[in-house]
């Protein structure tokens, strides 16, 4: 289910592992584990391997790597 993702979402605490879509940026999710941090992946169609591909872009660490760096 997609929602508008904020940093509070990547802040928050979770029981297993979760994987919260953005529906501002369609491919765009944060996968939080249970410990240790939210890390933020794309997700796109490979038409050559004829499959879904997620690239990580990087760690959530607050006031140094935030949700609208991630977007841009």
């Amino acid at each position: 289910m997609a929602k508008t993702l904020s940093n509070r979402d990547c802040d928050s605490k979770v029981n297993k592992l979760t994987k919260l879509y953005d529906n501002k940026c369609p491919g765009f999710f944060v996968q939080k584990p249970k410990t240790g941090d939210a890390t933020f992946y794309f997700r796109y169609l490979d038409k050559v391997l004829g499959k879904q591909v997620d690239i990580r872009i990087g760690l959530y660490v607050k006031d140094e790597f935030t949700l609208l760096d991630a977007r841009a």
